[in-house]
């Protein structure tokens, strides 16, 4: 299976990994292909790496640290909920990325 992964951070390159260790074909989204955090996962033939600019995500911002997970929180029940009122279900995400 081919999947993208933005962001490399925790839990980005904590997916990454264990998915381009099970042989999928992992493609990263990151601001600097030359400096970023878990670079090692290069090392797995299976992941290459993109320019988030390149790749059409012109204007990508980071929503700060710790302190905005709350919100963060309370956005993906509400995608969340409003996919299970669609009958959509827990599928939304993949639906979303396909369109």
């Amino acid at each position: 299976m081919k999947i993208a992964v933005i962001g490399t951070g925790n839990v980005g390159g904590a997916l990454a990994a264990k998915w381009a260790n099970k042989g999928h074909a992992i493609n990263l989204g990151v601001r600097d292909t030359q400096n970023f955090k878990g670079i090692e996962l290069l090392n797995n033939p299976n992941t290459k790496v993109y320019d988030i600019q390149d790749a059409g995500f012109a204007n990508c911002y980071s929503v700060g640290g710790n302190d905005r997970f709350e919100l963060m929180e309370q956005f993906a029940w509400f995608w969340i909920n409003l996919a299970m009122v669609q009958g959509q279900g827990r599928d939304i995400g993949f639906k979303l990325l396909k369109r």
